[in-house]
């Protein structure tokens, strides 16, 4: 050890082939010139007897006697020419190093765990990321084995088939939605946001490319886990005031659509009458017969209560999370895409016929925003008195264009 790290008593492990010193109830690094002065740490070593662990000497410069004849006498490995300073913090990251190569995939509550110690820390940007590139990698490798096409020979039962790869795309992003979904919720200060934004771009990739022969219905459903992945972030987003995390994770990423040659932002890519059949999901088995106006959402919504319990609570405060989430993904679209061409919402429960107060004609997610949304993320900046509000009428051209969902208004 160098000379500023002393230790006043040192302690004794014989036979482990490692000498701890401690300065103050901290622990110090013990190496090099030690032995020309610590006699006790002398004795220790040179009282071991047992030779399973081989003894390493680091030291700056050549070994003095005591160390030489110690160093002889258990037949050391040298280490010259670095201090304590350099040689056990390098140990360390190469046994860290070693650890991750050799250690088994994270269970699911392992990764949260691993996750919750990241969070904190800006310094932990990259093991962040390398474990939610290992969850990201295994959604790759179940939507690259799906293929382009209907699993041959069962054609004629397409809606178990559908119903099937959609479950096998949820199970498959499980952790990764749960871990994205746990760190927006406890990133408070917004420290890892670039990550979460970096996984909706990876999933968006990952679908596979028309080449050949395939169907459409099938190949579009790869961006299922995607869109499951950004719906959560939605969801947390508004439950727990990180709107404008789900705004960045909505418009920052992009996807090449390969029909119409362009970028499309996450929020077109993944809007869910774009991603999943009406037909084929109407006709699941699961509904037990339940013929939903809004299959889509309705898929998208058992998913995540199945995903998101535990991040978000009991049912009725999963069902406002959902809800108002759909409403965010409606209301990006008015206000990212003005004019005519502006895309068509998705239809959902948020404008289905019980989402209107009948007595104002308004539709409650509209109120619910204007009560409890985040109207900086968005841009709602208040106007003097006499002055139009352009935000307000946007959201009341908005309320028209969802009335066309409400089949009793």
């Amino acid at each position: 050890m160098t000379g500023e790290s002393v230790p006043r008593r040192a302690s004794r492990f014989k036979g482990s082939g490692t000498l701890v010193g401690r300065l103050n109830g901290d622990q110090v690094k013990v190496c090099s010139d030690v032995a020309d002065w610590d006699h006790a740490l002398v004795d220790a070593l040179r009282g071991r007897r047992s030779r399973r662990y081989p003894l390493y000497w680091s030291t700056l410069t050549a070994l003095g006697p005591t160390a030489a004849s110690v160093a002889h006498q258990h037949g050391a490995g040298v280490v010259p020419g670095m201090t304590a300073d350099e040689f056990f913090p390098d140990l360390v990251h190469r046994l860290e190093s070693l650890d991750a190569l050799s250690s088994p995939p994270l269970t699911e509550e392992m990764a949260i765990v691993r996750l919750k110690k990241l969070l904190p820390y800006r310094e932990s940007f990259i093991e962040i990321r390398d474990l939610l590139n290992d969850e990201i990698n295994r959604v790759q490798q179940t939507i690259q084995s799906r293929g382009s096409l209907f699993p041959e020979g069962r054609r004629e039962d397409a809606p178990q088939v559908y119903q099937e790869s959609c479950l096998q795309l949820r199970e498959a992003s499980r952790i990764l939605v749960r871990l994205v979904a746990t760190a927006v919720m406890l990133d408070r200060d917004r420290i890892h946001t670039d990550l979460w934004v970096w996984a909706v771009q990876r999933l968006l990739k990952a679908r596979t490319l028309n080449s050949g022969t395939y169907n459409d219905k099938w190949v579009k459903l790869s961006h299922y886990p995607a869109l499951l992945l950004l719906r959560a972030i939605a969801m947390i987003a508004v439950s727990h005031g990180r709107e404008d995390v789900f705004i960045r994770a909505a418009t920052e990423p992009t996807w090449r659509h390969p029909t119409v040659d362009r970028d499309l932002q996450a929020l077109l890519a993944l809007q869910d009458d774009y991603v999943i059949d009406y037909e084929l999901a109407k006709a699941m088995p699961r509904w037990e017969g339940t013929r939903w106006l809004y299959p889509a959402s309705q898929l998208v919504s058992a998913d995540l209560e199945n995903l998101l319990a535990d991040c978000i609570g009991e049912p009725s405060g999963l069902e406002t999370a959902t809800r108002r989430a759909e409403y965010r993904m409606a209301l990006a679209l008015q206000f990212l895409f003005p004019g005519p061409t502006r895309p068509r919402p998705c239809g959902g429960a948020y404008a289905g016929e019980r989402a209107w107060n009948h007595s104002t004609g308004a539709n409650v997610w509209e109120e619910d925003f204007r009560k409890f949304g985040d109207r900086e993320a968005w841009g709602w900046v208040k106007v003097h008195e006499g002055e139009e509000d352009a935000f307000d009428a946007q959201l009341r051209q908005l309320s028209e264009v969802l009335k066309q969902f409400d089949r009793w208004g």
